[in-house]
């Protein structure tokens, strides 16, 4: 989902904000982590509306940022985000199902 792999630096900078709303020093190890699993969130997920929300609480919880008492934050803005999300997806969708009919000549 190209929606999904262009949002993904979001949730990276959304867990960092999370961590330091608390207190919490990431190092250079958590940020590898961090990237490593919105890379891999971004091509396994699944193609439904607010899915990411699932994902930003894995990614959070497994370099030990508490999300719980933040996660409120993190859904108040979600809905803006998730529109462009789904539009982007959408448009690469159409785009793909035009071009490749073309490129393979039917």
């Amino acid at each position: 989902m190209a929606g999904t792999a262009i949002y993904f630096p979001v949730v990276v900078i959304r867990v960092v904000f999370l961590a330091a709303r608390q207190g919490i020093t990431l190092n250079t190890a958590d940020d590898i982590v961090e990237v490593l699993l919105s890379t891999l969130a971004s091509i396994g997920t699944t193609p439904i509306p607010s899915s990411s929300l699932v994902l930003t609480v894995m990614i959070a919880v497994s370099i030990g940022v508490p999300i719980a008492s933040m996660y409120a934050v993190v859904v108040a803005i979600y809905w803006f985000l998730d529109q462009f999300r789904t539009a982007v997806n959408i448009g690469l969708d159409v785009f793909a199902a035009v071009l490749l009919p073309r490129l393979l000549g039917y």
